[in-house]
């Protein structure tokens, strides 16, 4: 395997806590449409999320090729999503360029079969294309935030890139039978998996704080 593909798979990686509130947006907005009775799977203060919700959610994983994660943890992640789109919900909403939103769709639809299996989708789960642009307008509005808020606290040294190369990327190169290249050529994509590392430990930092603050009551485990 080469280098440059090792680091990639470890970046992709370390996008988890935005990409994860993108996906459980577009659960929210299809789980409000439901007209069935359903079982609670947790309630966060006063708001509760079903297990049509999560079972959605491990569906839509599935979708794209996901990690398979337990019900535990999807209504775990749910819980996360529901308490930063709540926090973020507090400050005004940016308008967001049309074209940025299509390319965000554009992506989507990429990962289904035919644009008749995507919208076969969006019917499903009691979607409309407009209500779908919502959502990922609303989706980019958390990122903004989030990385206004969190990117600039994000710092890595020389020292924890040296040592990510010596103790995590050259044992791992050569243990697939690969020459490792020089550090200096890595340096700037270990850096930014790095800071990715970090940011997303910001997040789950600031998340935990936000549930410490909460009344959370979970009934799937």
């Amino acid at each position: 395997m080469e280098a440059t593909d090792l680091l990639g798979k470890r970046s992709k990686g370390e996008r988890r806590a935005i990409l994860w509130v993108a996906g459980a947006l577009v659960l929210n907005g299809a789980a409000a449409r439901a007209e069935i009775v359903d079982r609670i799977a947790a309630v966060v203060d006063r708001d509760v999320i079903t297990l049509s919700e999560a079972e959605q959610a491990a569906e839509l994983r599935a979708l794209r090729g996901q990690e398979e994660l337990s019900m535990a943890e999807v209504v775990e992640r749910l819980i996360d999503a529901r308490l930063v789109e709540r926090e973020v919900s507090r400050y005004p909403e940016e308008a967001v360029p049309q074209g940025q939103m299509d390319t965000v769709l554009t992506s989507m639809r990429a990962s289904f079969s035919s644009q008749t299996a995507f919208f076969d989708s969006l019917t499903e789960r009691g979607l409309t294309e407009e209500e779908l642009r919502l959502l990922i307008g609303k989706q980019i509005n958390i990122q903004r935030y989030l990385e206004s808020r969190f990117r600039p606290l994000v710092y890595v040294s020389d020292e924890e890139v040296e040592r990510y190369y010596d103790e995590v990327l050259r044992p791992d190169i050569e243990a697939a039978g690969e020459n490792p290249p020089p550090r200096g050529s890595m340096e700037a994509s270990i850096r930014r998996i790095l800071e990715e590392k970090v940011f997303n430990q910001r997040i789950d930092e600031w998340i935990g704080r936000l549930k410490s603050r909460s009344s959370i009551r979970r009934y799937v485990w």
